[in-house]
């Protein structure tokens, strides 16, 4: 455990006397979990930061047709329940999930608070990690909820058009993963892209996109 905190950006500064203090205590340990488990559901109270030590976190939510979409993923040294701890809310406003198989370092929240209120380093540390993963989410969740699915799609193909530099390109993953990436079902893809194929937008052949308009 030692020297995992070690490896750890978050607790990098603390002293050896310092973790072995904290370990010794028990206020960290290590949870796994299997693929396609879920870690927390939406509404669950959260009261443990978690950092992802292997594997990957997705944060879904469900559609209204109860479909699971995929909003953020979480993967290595990513935290979870960084920006709800310390609210007035302190509750899952989605559903975490395993993707893959997922091994976890935990603290409970007055532990943590203990080592913040005597660490300035580390404490600015968890305030800019937990800020910009909040941020991005954030930023995510709008993209997701605020534009029409044709806008995303084509602010997608702009930049893969742009990085590809050919005219068509390459989409670089299957339908399904574009529909998650998207934040709408596999079916909501594909009919978008056929009646942009049919406004004469765009052409598409298997995984070849050419934007015509």
């Amino acid at each position: 455990m030692k020297e995992l905190l070690e490896m750890l950006p978050l607790f990098q500064s603390l002293t050896d006397p310092e973790r072995s203090n904290y370990i010794s205590r028990q206020f960290f340990f290590r949870k796994d979990y299997k693929k396609n488990s879920v870690l927390h559901f939406e509404g669950e109270h959260c009261t443990h930061l978690e950092i992802v030590l292997s594997g990957v976190i997705t944060i879904d939510r469900i559609s209204e047709d109860g479909t699971l979409l995929t909003l953020f993923e979480l993967k290595e040294q990513d935290i979870l329940g960084g920006n709800l701890l310390y609210t007035a809310y302190p509750y899952y406003p989605m559903t975490a999930s395993c993707k893959t198989d997922v091994t976890i370092l935990a603290i409970e929240k007055e532990n943590l608070f203990e080592i913040l209120s005597t660490h300035p380093v580390i404490l600015r540390s968890f305030l800019s990690f937990s800020n910009n993963q909040a941020s991005s989410l954030s930023h995510t969740v709008r993209n997701y909820m605020g534009q029409p699915l044709r806008e995303k799609l084509l602010r997608y193909f702009e930049i893969e058009l742009e990085k590809q530099k050919r005219n068509p390109f390459l989409l670089p993953m299957t339908k399904k993963a574009l529909a998650e990436k998207m934040g709408v079902q596999r079916t909501s893809v594909s009919r978008e892209l056929r009646k942009m194929s049919e406004a004469q937008i765009l052409r598409t052949e298997k995984n070849w996109i050419e934007i015509l308009d």
